[in-house]
């Protein structure tokens, strides 16, 4: 698996579920263009994810991975 892994020339994820943070950084590890469809955001098994927000004084704060928009928006903030 590993090698067919690695002979990848790219990775698509269609409702990965817990994969589509993983399949983005395996992409990005090996420089290889990526696809991913995501779905649910499965909030209670990665509360580590953060995303940066605009704060009410306009100043910049974390918050958590809670919808489907924030987790999109996290995942392009990989590519940052």
């Amino acid at each position: 698996t590993d090698r067919l892994l690695r002979g990848a020339s790219m990775v698509v994820g269609m409702h990965s579920d817990e994969a589509t943070e993983p399949i983005v950084d395996f992409a990005f590890r090996l420089g290889i263009p990526f696809a991913v469809v995501p779905c649910c955001v499965f909030q209670d098994l990665f509360p580590l994810r953060v995303i940066q927000t605009a704060g009410a004084s306009g100043g910049r704060r974390q918050g958590a991975v809670k919808s489907y928009n924030s987790f999109c928006r996290y995942l392009l903030a990989k590519d940052a």
